[in-house]
């Protein structure tokens, strides 16, 4: 059986935990920085991502917090979320995976989500 060292999980899950402070509900899953932005309905700045820990079934973790009061642009249905890195000097999306159950969005009014994880599984 593979055996990866936790450490080298930390290392992309601190990335996303370091730099990742925006989180986008997208009406499409995004590809990169641009599509993000662009397929973007609504969004909540200053967001804290938990540092790595263990994942219960094996593997490293982090926890993006739940939203309360996330601000909305766009009306329609979020099927994706994307975490971006949005400092000048990156400008990347870090990470994004489709929503359990697509999210009824409509401009002016708030959003809230649950808090969820970004997960690598230690291999099989």
């Amino acid at each position: 059986m593979a055996s990866i060292n936790h450490d080298v999980f930390d290392q992309g899950l601190t990335q996303i935990s370091s730099t990742g402070t925006v989180l986008h509900l997208c009406s499409a899953e995004p590809a990169d920085y641009a599509a993000a932005l662009a397929t973007s309905l609504a969004n909540k700045t200053g967001i804290t991502v938990a540092a790595p820990s263990d994942l219960p079934a094996g593997g490293r973790q982090v926890v993006v917090p739940e939203v309360t009061d996330g601000d909305t642009t766009g009306n329609a249905q979020a099927t994706h979320w994307a975490l971006l890195d949005v400092t000048l000097a990156a400008e990347r999306l870090l990470a994004t995976e489709e929503i359990d159950t697509p999210i009824d969005i409509v401009s002016g009014n708030m959003f809230a989500t649950e808090s969820f994880i970004i997960a690598i599984p230690d291999p099989l």
